[in-house]
C-alpha cells in the first residue's frame, strides 16, 4: 500500500494539528468557514494540509509564516 501524501490529512492529523480531540475536530470540521474536504475515501474525508493551515492562520490558531531573515 503506497503511503497517504503528506499534503493530505484526515480527522486525526486536523486533531493533532489543533491540539485538540475527536469530539472537537467532528465540531470544528463541520463549521462552515472550515474548508469543504478534498475527497472522501472509505476511511472518511480528507482535506489539503494547505487549506487546513491557511483556515487556521485566519481563524488566529496558527501565526502567519515569518520571512526569511536577510
Amino acid at each position: 500500500m503506497a503511503p497517504t501524501p503528506r499534503y493530505l490529512v484526515g480527522a486525526a492529523e486536523i486533531g493533532q494539528m489543533l491540539g485538540v480531540g475527536r469530539q472537537r475536530v467532528q465540531q470544528i470540521i463541520n463549521r462552515r468557514d472550515f474548508p469543504k474536504p478534498y475527497d472522501e475515501l472509505a476511511m472518511g474525508k480528507v482535506w489539503k494540509r494547505s487549506a487546513v493551515e491557511a483556515w487556521m492562520r485566519v481563524d488566529g490558531r496558527m501565526d502567519a509564516p515569518q520571512p526569511a531573515p536577510a
